[in-house]
């Protein structure tokens, strides 16, 4: 140890209490910013900044102005098309339309037909006909929706067991108009250097980005839970299946905040069991459980502070920093002891130093 670094650890064992006060301030203040932590299970957290098989998608939903969907699989415990069914699905997409940020839905029971029986061209105007009106022949729209080159295997299974209900999302204009701006100046960052108008101008849309984005997460929590308990309230007389990627987005967050927790409470417990097992003494229990809690809380309120997201791909960092934590911790224990036994005539203070 060079005399620096005596120094240094010298200073830090006279003011024990001052150091101390300070971390116990420091943590106390990170704390309060662990609310602010959020999750981010976007494409972009999933993929290279500049993908260009992302880009390619966005540029498609911006040309032809693409609106995000939920998909339903609706299996009724009887026919699909018995006409109580029917009236049960024409119930359920209806409570589906109440949700906010639902534009629309579409079920066989909202596409035209066009053989059910045939219409002739010049009457596409004003004959075309729908599964539930009185003219429809249900034998010859089964047919359609079996054969049709445009409803084949779309809006049925092949077995007509199962329909398909989609759920159109009002499409959010704000988050596209925030994308772009983004996305335009880190384009140009990668042909050429900013100006320092435009890494301001950036970094404020970057920002303005993850802030909608945060908002827009919430939102696409709302609708999924209240369209599960929607479909909740179908499932006596059918079996029913969520999809889409809002419902992946919002379920990968949930899985993220499981991973959290549950690691996090998996990796204390083996702690507690390890420092049982090597020490014995409940202070060489508490110190290096301490050590690693806080260690951990403090990372999280750091992050949280400085407006980092955490995404599918770095969410289990917390057990990686327990266990080297604990590795460390457990390293200066052994230590430690072995002075103290060593060294019987030493001082807490020359003890500590040592280790």
């Amino acid at each position: 140890m060079n005399s620096r670094t005596y120094t240094v650890f010298g200073f830090l064992l006279r003011h024990p209490w001052l150091i101390l006060t300070a971390l116990i301030t420091l943590l106390i203040f990170l704390l309060f910013q662990l609310p602010r932590l959020t999750l981010d299970a976007s494409a972009d957290s999933l993929v290279l900044e500049g993908d260009k098989a992302l880009e390619l998608y966005r540029d498609m939903g911006k040309r032809y102005q693409s609106n995000s969907y939920l998909v339903v699989t609706y299996t009724p415990n009887e026919s699909l098309f018995a006409p109580h069914v029917l009236n049960r699905l024409a119930q359920l997409r209806d409570e589906l339309k109440k949700i906010p940020d639902v534009e629309s839905v579409i079920t066989i029971l909202d596409v035209p037909l066009l053989y059910s029986p045939p219409v002739r061209l010049g009457n596409l105007s004003s004959d075309i006909r729908y599964l539930q009106d009185d003219e429809t022949s249900t034998d010859l729209a089964r047919q359609e929706f079996r054969n049709s080159p445009l409803y084949k295997q779309l809006l049925t299974s092949p077995d007509e067991r199962t329909t398909v209900l989609q759920i159109n999302l009002k499409r959010d204009e704000r988050f596209f108009q925030l994308l772009e701006a983004r996305d335009l100046l880190r384009s140009k960052r990668l042909q050429q250097k900013l100006s320092p108008i435009e890494v301001k101008q950036l970094s404020e849309a970057e920002h303005a980005f993850r802030s909608h984005s945060i908002q827009t997460n919430e939102r696409q929590r709302e609708l999924v839970d209240q369209t599960r308990k929607v479909l909740d309230r179908h499932r006596d007389h059918a079996t029913i299946f969520l999809g889409g990627v809002p419902m992946i987005a919002v379920d990968m967050i949930a899985f993220i905040e499981s991973d959290l927790f549950t690691f996090g409470s998996a990796i204390v417990l083996f702690i507690i069991a390890l420092m049982v097992l090597i020490f014995r003494r409940l202070r060489w229990m508490v110190l290096p459980l301490l050590t690693c809690v806080v260690t951990c809380l403090i990372m999280l309120g750091f992050i949280a502070f400085v407006d980092w997201q955490l995404t599918v791909i770095s969410s289990n960092f917390t057990a990686l920093l327990l266990i080297i934590t604990l590795a460390i911790t457990i390293h200066l224990v052994v230590r430690y002891r072995e002075y103290y036994r060593a060294q019987p005539s030493f001082s807490q203070r020359q003890l500590v130093l040592s280790t």
